[in-house]
């Protein structure tokens, strides 16, 4: 009896869910139709609670002709400026592609002009069908200023798919992003590669994350390549956990030396970087052009030496107002000794 009971309840918990899930997406829907103009966020995720305000919807349409019917209500709005869809899984979902591809078709039979900032998140790209999808949606916003792919494992769509998606990047008619955030999507050296051969022109990119991926040497080169091609302004370089290795960084670091302009860069675990690599941060530290106030190399192979070569180079930097190394556990009281001093 109470296996029995227990059963019960979960289905009815279940059902309010379901019936709170639905009027969520009824109200977010009327609003989004309506063109309400006080509504500038829209948020299709998973949610046991309805978190919407006055300025911010939540929901999470519950059929695929739900999808493809706020896709067509979100193309003719014209006060929406951002739009998250989260699906809130990190393995493949044959339903969840056959949601997204409905919301895109309903998407691009209008051309959105009032959104800047598109974030997708955790949604398994599995077929190119989904990044042709994509790429039209991304024609039918040409005022995009934002654009994030978290944990869309872009690998898995294939070269075919990653190949449309580049080619989509690359041919946008405007080339007006100053935001793109590709963190976790395990890429790796030759797919990061192809992306990032994708984004010349961009000369508005003001901040750029390719965290969680494992770039490489190849993809480190394809990023100088891309800022060295004249015109760029990048101010936020968040390379974390990319398996970079010496040789990278060395040529990485060169190109900053001789290019300034970036104030945050993000190199936290890249444990391929040995003690001697981090040495080429010495000439851009110390750089009266230097402009980094926010330097992160937490989680590495950062020893005493390296902290101390940090505090020499630091000794003319007035620029520099935060830096990371925490979890460098071969830091011994000698290196933070010496890094004591420059803070004096």
């Amino acid at each position: 009896h109470t296996s029995i009971l227990h059963l019960i309840s979960n289905l009815l918990q279940q059902i309010i869910i379901a019936m709170d899930n639905l009027q969520s997406y009824r109200n977010a829907f009327l609003r989004v139709e309506s063109n309400d103009a006080r509504l500038t966020e829209l948020q299709l995720v998973r949610a046991s609670t309805c978190l919407s305000s006055v300025t911010r919807e939540r929901c999470f349409p519950p059929t695929r002709e739900n999808w493809q019917q706020i896709g067509f209500a979100i193309g003719k709005n014209t006060h929406i400026k951002k739009l998250l869809v989260d699906f809130n899984e990190m393995e493949y979902s044959g339903l969840s592609l056959i949601n997204f591809i409905a919301l895109c078709r309903g998407l691009s039979q209008n051309q959105n002009r009032s959104i800047d900032d598109i974030s997708l998140q955790n949604f398994f790209l599995g077929t190119s069908n989904a990044s042709t999808a994509l790429v039209g949606v991304l024609n039918q916003m040409p005022n995009i200023s934002a654009l994030h792919l978290l944990g869309c494992k872009l690998d898995a769509i294939g070269t075919e798919g990653l190949s449309e998606l580049a080619h989509g990047l690359k041919h946008r008619a405007t080339k007006s992003l100053r935001i793109i955030n590709f963190r976790s999507n395990s890429l790796n050296e030759q797919t990061a590669a192809t992306l990032l051969q994708s984004l010349n022109g961009y000369t508005q990119l003001q901040s750029l994350c390719l965290e969680y991926n494992i770039i490489e040497s190849k993809g480190c080169e394809s990023l100088i390549t891309l800022l060295g091609g004249g015109g760029f302004n990048l101010r936020l370089l968040n390379l974390s956990t990319c398996g970079i290795c010496d040789s990278g960084l060395a040529s990485l670091a060169n190109h900053l030396t001789n290019n300034p302009g970036l104030e945050s860069l993000s190199l936290g675990s890249n444990y391929s970087i040995s003690p001697h690599g981090w040495g080429v941060l010495s000439p851009l530290l110390s750089s009266p052009l230097c402009k980094i106030d926010t330097l992160e190399l937490d989680e590495n192979s950062i020893d005493d030496s390296v902290a101390e070569m940090l505090a020499t180079s630091l000794e003319t930097n007035c620029i520099l107002k935060r830096l990371d190394l925490s979890s460098n556990m071969s830091i011994t009281a000698r290196g933070w000794m010496a890094l004591s001093r420059y803070l004096q």
